[in-house]
């Protein structure tokens, strides 16, 4: 990943720990009406890191899919009386954890093909 988009990701990165403490604490003053907007822009935030690291791994969003998948799953079990897996959960878990080690080994993408995204992006952004 080139500097600028590695810095730009690691700058987006601090204002999503930032924008995630302020919801929690204004969850936790039941303050409704600036929660909701730190949600906003929580959500903003994390589409537009969602599109950055899209740029440089082809990948990113079926990895992101499995991880979410494989991290409700493992929520399930933790919620369940006897905190065991079902033979279902148990395939599942086994069929995400491959397809995340196969998607893990494929290629990112090209340096030109980076730049030719990065100019994509930077006329998104300028659009909103």
């Amino acid at each position: 990943m080139d500097e600028s988009l590695q810095s730009l990701v690691k700058h987006y990165e601090s204002e999503q720990h930032l924008l995630k403490a302020l919801l929690d604490d204004c969850l936790l003053e039941e303050d409704y009406k600036f929660a909701k907007y730190y949600r906003n822009n929580l959500n903003a935030l994390q589409e537009m890191l969602h599109n950055l690291y899209c740029l440089t791994d082809y990948n990113h969003a079926e990895k992101a899919e499995a991880l979410r998948m494989l991290s409700n799953i493992k929520a399930n079990v933790k919620r369940s009386t006897d905190n065991s897996l079902n033979g279902l959960q148990e395939q599942r878990l086994n069929e995400l954890n491959e397809k995340l080690s196969r998607l893990n080994k494929l290629p990112q993408r090209e340096v030109e093909e980076k730049h030719d995204l990065q100019m994509q992006l930077s006329g998104y952004l300028k659009m909103t």
